[in-house]
């Protein structure tokens, strides 16, 4: 699938209803009411590309902000499942989680809340979706974890460096795959968020 750019896309800030809480996919809140707007590119980008949607409410309010046409619902871009947290204030889910489980982003991956999908499922699943992406451009409005997964898949990324890139509400991923791999570009080309990441290892093709 090269040339391939896929622009991955956090959906807006969420309702204040569920502020401080736990929500993935059994809890779905919609946006807030005074969420930023998306970025003005990405009207532009969806009128060119192939368009997808995690089915989530939020991600779906977001892909209308972006353009009112009509998107692709995608499971495999949904947000993980984190079971029994969802609905619960983080501090008392942080609470339960082992001392050990907290020493790195490495040991917390490897740890599940009662009843959540496996971060290693949604790692599965992510990757599966980019190796099924045709080539050209893609648009896909999604999560904080599903875009950590993507670069973890793209790039090499290990959980410490997923972890520690900043993908706010309405946060922008690029990827690029050529000849020569993948890269990855925090924030859209033009703006001033945005730093390189290239992988040394091509890609899947």
């Amino acid at each position: 699938m090269c040339p391939t750019t896929v622009t991955l896309v956090r959906h807006l800030a969420v309702s204040s209803e569920v502020e401080g809480r736990c929500y993935g996919q059994r809890l779905d809140p919609g946006l807030a009411d005074d969420a930023a707007p998306p970025a003005p590119q990405l009207s532009a980008l969806a009128q060119v590309a192939l368009r997808r949607t995690s089915p989530a409410t939020r991600a779906r309010a977001t892909a209308a902000l972006i353009d009112g046409g009509p998107w692709t619902e995608d499971a495999a871009w949904a947000e993980r499942d984190f079971g029994e947290w969802e609905g619960r204030h983080w501090d008392a889910c942080w609470a339960d989680v082992p001392a050990a489980a907290l020493d790195s982003a490495e040991a917390y991956l490897g740890f599940d809340p009662p009843g959540a999908e496996r971060y290693d499922a949604v790692a599965v699943r992510v990757s599966g979706a980019l190796d099924a992406l045709a080539a050209g451009r893609h648009l896909i409005i999604t999560h904080a974890g599903p875009i950590r997964a993507a670069l973890s898949a793209t790039c090499g990324w290990g959980p410490d460096q997923v972890f520690a890139a900043t993908i706010g509400h309405g946060g922008v991923v690029v990827l690029n795959h050529g000849q020569d791999g993948w890269t990855a570009r925090i924030g859209l080309p033009g703006t001033d968020d945005r730093e390189e990441h290239p992988n040394p290892a091509k890609g899947p093709t």
